[in-house]
């Protein structure tokens, strides 16, 4: 459940919240962007109707979260088999299917590692985002 809470605005004080393990998205001081505040880590955010390249826009920084948690599992997963764990993930938006395409790709292990490692992440994946996300796992 989404809980929205209205509180005053500070721009001068964006920090005035900020903990350890607080989220935040803020103006910009100049007023023309946002900010985000993740456990310390600053991200200037791209309008999503701005030209490409600027920063990351929140479609990209909801790619890059679904692959790095699926990298991170990848690689669980093969160093607890005693394999290489050297995992790439790329990601990209499919506007006719309206879910984004993930791809593991492994070095090396045999076919029935590779395909049970697709099976674990498709369960490891947080019931919110399965159905949301085309995953594909190959070897090589």
């Amino acid at each position: 459940m989404l809980a929205l809470k209205a509180i005053r605005a500070e721009p001068e004080r964006e920090d005035r919240h900020a903990t350890p393990q607080a989220l935040f998205v803020v103006p910009t001081r100049s007023g023309d962007g946002f900010r985000a505040s993740i456990r310390g880590h600053q991200l200037d955010l791209a309008d999503p109707d701005s030209p490409a390249g600027l920063a990351p826009t929140p479609d990209d920084l909801l790619l890059v979260s679904v692959a790095s948690e699926i990298a991170w599992s990848a690689r669980r997963f093969l160093r607890s088999w005693g394999l290489d764990a050297h995992v790439n993930v790329s990601a990209r938006e499919c506007p006719a299917s309206r879910c984004p395409d993930v791809i593991v790709s492994v070095a090396d292990g045999p076919v029935e590692i590779v395909e049970r490692l697709a099976t674990a992440l498709e369960d490891g994946l947080p019931a919110r985002l399965r159905g949301l996300v085309s995953l594909g796992v190959s070897l090589g």
